[in-house]
């Protein structure tokens, strides 16, 4: 079953994958894929649609912003919205117009 996701850009440039579980709460985040190779954020996403929950199969749940709100991955994504970030991708496509530099880069757009 095809996992519901969404990715943010920050005001800052900074990458984050939020993914949903079947209540629609929030189980895992991770914040940090602006410094991963471009070909990372597009295998997660295959991977997702494909049905991997990565709560249980992937490291890094609460990954970049643990150190200030801890292990609770929906008050992560709650603070995250409330800076008013872009969504740049969900399950639904890939919103180019909204990238920016670290947008670009996660995505392989950069000339």
């Amino acid at each position: 079953m095809e996992r519901r996701f969404e990715v943010w850009k920050d005001n800052a440039g900074f990458i984050t994958l939020v993914v949903f579980n079947n209540e629609n709460s929030v189980s895992y985040i991770h914040t940090g894929f602006e410094s991963e190779a471009p070909d990372v954020m597009r295998e997660a996403m295959n991977d997702l649609r494909t049905g991997t929950d990565p709560a249980k199969e992937w490291d890094g749940n609460c990954g970049g912003a643990s150190w200030e709100f801890g292990d609770n991955p929906q008050k992560i994504y709650d603070s995250l919205l409330k800076g008013n970030p872009d969504l740049i991708a969900d399950n639904n496509g890939i919103y180019r117009e909204r990238f920016g530099a670290s947008g670009k880069k996660i995505f392989g757009c950069l000339e």
